[in-house]
């Protein structure tokens, strides 16, 4: 079973501008599978989304950011939350 690209978040979507983000987000998209370079472009998208103020779901350009939380599962695994980004 795949899985289906949402092209609209809701009835209205919160659109972010940001040209710097969206210049990361584009950087870190031409990597995807690169490895090192990959991860380090991964890495600074997600600190620059970090700091936008806008609850996700959001769109920034053609991405769509989202942040799922994860459950703590047992005494060793603590809830947290990871920043999803997907084209639109």
């Amino acid at each position: 079973m795949g899985t289906q690209k949402m092209n609209q978040i809701g009835l209205e979507d919160v659109v972010v501008s940001d040209a710097e983000t969206e210049a990361l987000l584009e950087q870190r998209e031409n990597l995807k599978g690169g490895g090192r370079a990959y991860r380090k472009a991964d890495k600074e998208a997600k600190t620059r989304i970090a700091t936008i103020d806008t609850p996700p779901p959001y769109r920034v350009g053609r991405f769509l950011i989202e942040r799922r939380i994860t459950p703590a599962r047992s005494v060793d695994v603590r809830e947290g939350s990871h920043i999803t980004i997907e084209v639109a």
